[in-house]
């Protein structure tokens, strides 16, 4: 009877991805979030993904480019517009 019960508990509380005890365990999840007012770790897990995704777009972003080479010419027309 104690293995039963503690067999029970386990597969209740961490369920093998996949299966259909899975399954009911996000859905327990998702209607325990509701009822409190909180976000799912599935939720969650998507808001850090999207977070990521738009640090990692900031970053493209701000990266400086190395001006291209100019040659001598270029630069002394350059030094006699600024004078």
């Amino acid at each position: 009877l104690w293995t039963m019960c503690q067999q029970f508990y386990v597969i209740r509380n961490n369920p093998a991805p996949g299966t259909p005890a899975a399954a009911a365990k996000e859905e327990r999840d998702r209607e325990k979030a509701a009822r409190k007012g909180l976000k799912t770790p599935a939720q969650l897990e998507e808001e850090r993904l999207a977070a990521e995704a738009d640090a990692k777009r900031e970053e493209k972003a701000d990266t400086r480019v190395q001006p291209q080479r100019q040659t001598k010419a270029q630069r002394a027309t350059k030094s006699k517009k600024k004078r």
